[in-house]
């Protein structure tokens, strides 16, 4: 059998900030990526460390 991939991505702006969150299958194997974009040029100290939080819709 062959390599197997499926991507699954979602943004979301929340409070100003553009949070995209990839969601990645690779031959049975998953894991999630974030990324933060901050679209007021401001950082709260609390967010630094979002990609560690599980959210769920």
């Amino acid at each position: 059998m062959g390599n197997f991939r499926s991507v699954i991505m979602t943004n979301k702006i929340v409070n100003g900030i553009k949070i995209t969150t990839k969601g990645i299958v690779m031959n049975g194997e998953e894991r999630l990526e974030t990324q933060l974009l901050f679209l007021d040029n401001t950082c709260l100290p609390e967010m630094l460390r979002y990609d560690e939080l599980h959210l769920r819709d």
